[in-house]
């Protein structure tokens, strides 16, 4: 079995494994994430067909507008609940088969599908209770906001636009800081959960703890992997909302092109997706290596399991638990 050497990362250098992984091992964690990606293609496709029929209509019965309003809801929000659970599934698998590469072991695409299936309730518990921490308390500003409005009066002209205007400058940035300080806290908390089998809390509480001392780069490397997401998306969707802009200039747009829209995307999604997985797992590590001595760890576990010495330098994969 191979073996990898682990010790502490620069930014540079953890930047530079992230894109070696995922160059080395493009197929599998382009095919673990294309699952997810495939249900938003279908989702969109499907939103695009359905709003066929009225489109171009300007006259249509209340009835059938109420119809079509309840069923596009009911729609998306399946979708929407449909496409977060597979989601959430194929973030534990990527998390898996990163560590398996990254630790020498050997990683397939149904192989990591499999270890997730004992941690998926644990994955969306986590993953709820995360998002209700971190936009919680941006939606608390913007129901603070809400109820000034009222509690000020109308009619009071000038004064209240004042109120309102330093309200907004005030809560909105105090609300935006405090979440991204809240997401960089919780960064690390799916890692934590699928390698170390730990309940939702648990994970939550140990990225927390882990996350101490590492905010600047992990906030660097979300900022640069956000960007090539977006990179990538505006490569593979852009040309078809121009497409979309100048045809609605001259009357309808076509269905054909609003699903080649939701394709592409959701193409440029699979590949740009396991870059922020993979950053956040090898900084998982690193951050392990630094405070926990987590290399020695693999180096004990070693000797102890298969009573073989490791090479100098070198820490050999441990068998998977």
């Amino acid at each position: 079995m191979p073996g990898v050497v682990l010790q502490p990362l620069s930014l540079a250098e953890l930047l530079d494994r992230m894109f070696s992984l995922y160059r080395k091992n493009f197929l599998l964690f382009f095919g673990i994430m294309l699952l997810p990606s495939l249900l938003a293609m279908a989702a969109g496709i499907l939103m695009a067909l359905v709003r066929a029929p009225m489109m171009g209509t300007r006259t249509a019965s209340a009835a059938v507008n109420a119809a079509f309003i309840g069923s596009a809801f009911g729609g998306f929000l399946v979708a929407m609940i449909a496409y977060w659970i597979v989601y959430a599934v194929a973030l534990g698998a990527s998390t898996f088969a990163v560590g398996d590469v990254y630790l020498g072991r050997t990683a397939t695409i149904a192989a990591s599908y499999r270890r997730v299936r004992g941690r998926i309730g644990r994955l969306l518990w986590l993953m709820l209770l995360v998002a209700v921490r971190v936009f919680g308390i941006f939606l608390l500003s913007l129901v603070g906001f809400a109820l000034l409005i009222p509690a000020i009066g109308v009619g009071r002209g000038s004064a209240m636009a004042v109120v309102i205007g330093v309200t907004m400058l005030v809560l909105f940035p105090v609300g935006f800081v405090a979440m991204i300080w809240l997401m960089l806290r919780y960064s690390i908390c799916i890692p934590s959960l699928v390698l170390e089998d730990v309940r939702a809390g648990q994970a939550i509480r140990r990225s927390v703890q882990l996350m101490k001392g590492n905010y600047l780069r992990c906030f660097l490397l979300l900022v640069l992997t956000l960007i090539i997401t977006y990179v990538s998306l505006m490569i593979f969707q852009g040309p078809f909302y121009v497409a979309m802009i100048l045809m609605a200039r001259h009357g309808q747009v076509a269905i054909w092109l609003l699903s080649l829209s939701s394709v592409f995307g959701g193409l440029g999604q699979a590949l740009s997706a396991p870059l922020i997985m993979i950053g956040l797992v090898l900084l998982y590590y690193d951050i392990r290596v630094r405070k926990e001595a987590f290399d020695l760890q693999l180096m004990m576990s070693l000797v102890d399991q298969a009573g073989v010495q490791p090479a100098p330098g070198a820490v050999a994969a441990a068998p998977s638990a």
